[in-house]
């Protein structure tokens, strides 16, 4: 289903975010591209979101239930490197969260991304 990441250096697990808005007729589709969609890691891990090239202007996170960070939202934009860690003794399983995207002055929203967080590093 998910890619656990396998780091080739050290650093946060990256999830790249994007969103294509596609018109038809009066309507506009907005197709979101999460990589990877579902993220596998381990409880000591960080997690960067990063907008893809010219997949977005900026975004925002939200966990609507449980989160494993210590905040169950924030906020980023293109240049954002802000890796987020794990709070401390954060429970192994899934956390599901949503994503609005601002592209071109409007807001597009998702909500079907997710984390696994596994026991271990």
């Amino acid at each position: 289903m998910g890619t656990r990441l396998q780091r080739s250096q050290q650093g946060p697990l990256e999830i790249e975010l994007s969103v294509t808005v596609v018109q038809v007729g009066d309507v506009e589709f907005a197709d979101f591209t999460y990589n990877p969609s579902s993220l596998h890691a381990g409880t000591g891990d960080s997690v960067r979101w990063k907008i893809k090239s010219g997949g977005g202007d900026k975004f925002s996170v939200l966990f609507s239930g449980a989160t494993p960070f210590n905040q169950n939202g924030f906020n980023g934009g293109p240049s954002d490197m802000t890796a987020r860690s794990f709070r401390p003794g954060v429970t192994p399983g899934i956390y599901k969260y949503s994503v609005a995207m601002e592209k071109g002055g409007k807001l597009y929203q998702d909500a079907c991304p997710e984390i696994r967080v596994d026991d271990g590093p």
